[in-house]
């Protein structure tokens, strides 16, 4: 099966229910990992995402103050790099229970736009 919308493949999409606030990390392939990092910042109210090459072949995504029981998210999908000479995006939303020392709920996919042309 192929999955479709508008010019992006489905690559991979599902729900993680994270084992309390470990970080998770997706294997993208058997090279590339992108990590979901989640921090509490009392001393800021807004929620921000940060984005860190961590090490190589691996991003680190931090949520923080991603703590809404209605869940936070992108709007539109985000590019973080290729997969397989193709552009990778990703959209999500991270939920959250009133305890903040328990897991989140993340609904992610994973999307292939059109080839990268190495130039």
């Amino acid at each position: 099966m192929r999955i479709t919308t508008g010019d992006l493949e489905i690559f991979e999409s599902g729900t993680i229910i994270s084992y309390g606030i470990d970080p998770i990390t997706f294997h993208i392939t058997e090279k590339i990992r992108i990590v979901f990092k989640f921090k509490i910042d009392s001393h800021q109210k807004a929620h921000q995402v940060r984005a860190e090459i961590s090490q190589e072949n691996e991003m680190t995504l931090e949520f923080t103050n991603f703590e809404e029981a209605l869940g936070i998210g992108n709007t539109l999908p985000l590019e973080l790099g290729t997969v397989k000479g193709r552009r990778l995006f990703l959209n999500y939303r991270i939920y959250s229970l009133a305890d903040k020392s328990v897991g989140k709920t993340v609904h992610y996919t994973w999307y292939l736009g059109e080839t990268v042309q190495n130039g």
